[in-house]
């Protein structure tokens, strides 16, 4: 993604976060403090449709 992506404005979250990892000084406190903020939106997306996910999957379960 970073080859293709030269702008930071088109990096995905890999490449941003890689950005944090550098050899003379890791900051891994933003690089945590970073990964959790890119995950909440999904989690918080699973927790509100998780009962549709659910109902799907049991409504289209296999017949034999």
């Amino acid at each position: 993604p970073l080859i293709i992506a030269q702008s930071p404005d088109s990096w995905t979250v890999q490449v941003a976060l890689s950005g944090l990892l550098t050899a003379q000084n890791p900051q891994l406190n933003l690089l945590f403090l970073a990964a959790v903020l890119s995950i909440v939106p999904i989690v918080l997306l699973f927790a509100f449709l998780q009962r549709y996910l659910v109902r799907g999957v049991t409504e289209s379960g296999l017949k034999g």
